[in-house]
């Protein structure tokens, strides 16, 4: 997307678990009579500098451009109307609810804007550093995740190694590319 060009609105293009997030914020904030719109999902770094020739936003890309924000506005009556800060704060406080970060708490308030962050900085986020996604409710997730999850919880629950390695290698006799990881984080293949 070049400058001018139109804004992206495909909450596809956000990362799972925040298109996710995203949705159901639409889905909650509908069951307590408030309609939504995704205004912004995705942006490229020639829309950032755009916002920032206009006042509006830092030069860098932040968080809106690795899919982890998103801007949506309450409408009402089929409009959006900025002025009514009830209806951002109740789209606001569903979306905390959820686990965003809403920009209507910030210093330089942004009422729109969602983010999954979860303490990372924008630098943090630049330079490949992302937030630890929980599992999609409903959504199975991909073997090498399940598995992961499944021996981190052996460990954490006080069994060894050795317990964690056998559990593997029945899985890996079912046809299963598996591997484990010690507690110190080393990925080690069975």
């Amino acid at each position: 997307m070049e400058v001018g060009e139109k804004v992206s609105r495909d909450i596809n293009l956000l990362k799972p678990y925040v298109a996710y997030l995203c949705n159901k914020l639409i889905e909650e904030c509908k069951k307590q009579g408030l309609t939504i719109q995704v205004i912004e999902t995705l942006r490229t770094q020639a829309r950032q500098t755009e916002i920032h020739k206009a006042g509006n936003g830092p030069a860098l890309i932040g968080p809106h451009g690795y899919g982890l924000a998103f801007d949506a506005v309450p409408l009402k009556n089929g409009k959006i109307d900025w002025k009514d800060y009830t209806l951002f704060k109740k789209m606001g406080a569903i979306g905390k609810s959820l686990g965003l970060e809403w920009g209507g708490d910030w210093k330089s308030v942004d009422c729109p804007h969602f983010q999954y962050v979860k303490g990372l900085t924008d630098t943090q986020i630049r330079n490949g550093k992302l937030p630890n996604f929980p599992p999609i409710p409903g959504e199975t997730p991909p073997l090498d995740k399940q598995y992961r999850v499944y021996v981190s919880k052996l460990l954490g629950n006080g069994l060894t190694e050795t317990y964690a390695k056998t559990k593997a290698q029945q899985l890996k006799s079912q046809g299963y590319e598996v591997y484990y990881i010690t507690p110190d984080g080393k990925k080690v293949n069975v």
